[in-house]
């Protein structure tokens, strides 16, 4: 059309009269149903692209309206459906289309449709009249713009290519004003896919570089994030508690915290919960899943927990793991024993498991008394997370860094 004008008139116009045509034909037999759908769907086109008048398309709609029955209710409801949210966002149609649409719905209402027209009718109407941006997009949450930036940039902006760019523009922001909610953002990462988890965790390393409370912030809203999900350990939340650990553990490989907070949750993982009365509630002994969850954060970061102060304590809690998995239902299932079998073997080959309830509880009576001899379990940890920051001052922990 934009070369040959004539193509369009002719076109139109043998539309309009084949619409014309059948406007005037009674079928009661529906013969013409197929052809007079088609027609309006045409002209509800090639009205989008500015080909056919609003006001023409109109009239179409409304010779409809005034013999709504049979076949014409068919085509009303297709017109509508094709070209109605156009005609209702256009200014010069938006008044007169949504007056035809209400037309349309009190005609549905007092004519008597069968229920295959009645639903062609409202699904046309409530197509043409959803918000923009779907359905939902009258309930989204709407944010002051530069939280809408700082989204943008977290969750669209950001990839391995841009990674750079994206962590210069977050230092250009008025830190004092954005710190809480690009913390909140990052902390959010894990209701997307896990392998973002690397990318958004070594923005973070990144941004901690210039502001240090961000990387403390960052692992309080985990642990904290664990706790809560361990107070309340329902099935839906379940998927988000693996990516809660996973997250700690890129934490941890990315140098933001040391294996403090990371045996802290591997600890409470095993003892929330235990010793009071809601403890058949929080982890009955036929769940598997905090097993599942100290399993996963073994996996992300136990590599570097080979020898040092951080190996000690791994050794220390592993004595506590088996005594935690004897006590639950056995056997085991086959794939719990199975992951067991391959991280814990991946950390440490010579490991024995203990043959017993029994065995195993005997193994941590023998590792509290050794350590009530060696002056109690605190003077312990602070030697320890004093060798373990000696260790990471000169370059040793875990793997991380900016990408």
């Amino acid at each position: 059309a934009q070369v040959f004008p004539d193509v369009a008139a002719g076109v139109v116009a043998s539309l309009e009269e084949e619409f014309a045509f059948l406007l005037t034909k009674k079928d009661a037999a529906s013969v013409t149903l197929e052809t007079r759908v088609r027609v309006v769907r045409y002209l509800g086109e090639l009205c989008k692209f500015r080909l056919y008048p609003a006001s023409a398309l109109m009239n179409c709609l409304k010779g409809l309206l005034d013999e709504f029955s049979g076949p014409n209710v068919d085509a009303a409801a297709a017109l509508v459906e094709c070209a109605g949210r156009f005609l209702r966002r256009s200014p010069e149609s938006r008044v007169r289309a949504e007056n035809l649409m209400e037309v349309m719905m009190r005609l549905k209402g007092v004519r008597h449709l069968d229920n295959r027209q009645a639903a062609l009718v409202e699904g046309a109407f409530y197509a043409a009249t959803a918000p923009k941006g779907g359905v939902n997009a009258a309930r989204r949450k709407r944010r002051p713009p530069l939280q809408e930036y700082i989204r943008h940039l977290i969750f669209v902006e950001l990839s391995e290519q841009s990674i750079a760019d994206v962590l210069k523009r977050l230092l250009r922001l008025p830190w004092a004003e954005c710190e809480r909610y690009v913390l909140k953002c990052i902390l959010k990462v894990v209701r997307g896919r896990t392998s973002n988890l690397p990318l958004v965790i070594s923005l973070a390393y990144g941004l901690a570089q210039y502001y240090e409370p961000l990387g403390v912030g960052l692992v309080d809203g985990v642990l904290e994030n664990i706790r809560a999900a361990l107070e309340a350990p329902y099935l839906s939340s379940y998927q988000r508690r693996l990516a809660d650990v996973r997250l700690l553990a890129e934490l941890y490989n990315y140098m933001l915290c040391n294996s403090g907070p990371v045996f802290e949750a591997l600890h409470l993982l095993l003892a929330f919960g235990h010793g009071s009365m809601e403890e058949q509630h929080t982890d009955p002994p036929n769940d598997y899943f905090r097993i599942r969850l100290i399993l996963a954060l073994l996996e992300g970061c136990g590599q570097y927990f080979g020898s040092g102060p951080a190996g000690a304590r791994l050794d220390r809690f592993l004595t506590f793991f088996q005594a935690y998995c004897m006590a639950k239902v056995q056997p085991l299932p086959m794939d719990v024993h199975c992951d067991i079998h391959d991280v814990v073997g991946a950390l440490r080959p010579k490991l024995k498991w203990p043959s017993s309830l029994e065995d195993a509880i005997s193994r941590v009576s023998e590792l509290l008394a050794a350590e009530a001899a060696a002056g109690g379990r605190d003077a312990i940890e602070a030697a320890e997370d004093e060798e373990e920051e000696r260790q990471r001052k000169a370059g040793g922990g875990g793997g991380g860094g900016l990408v």
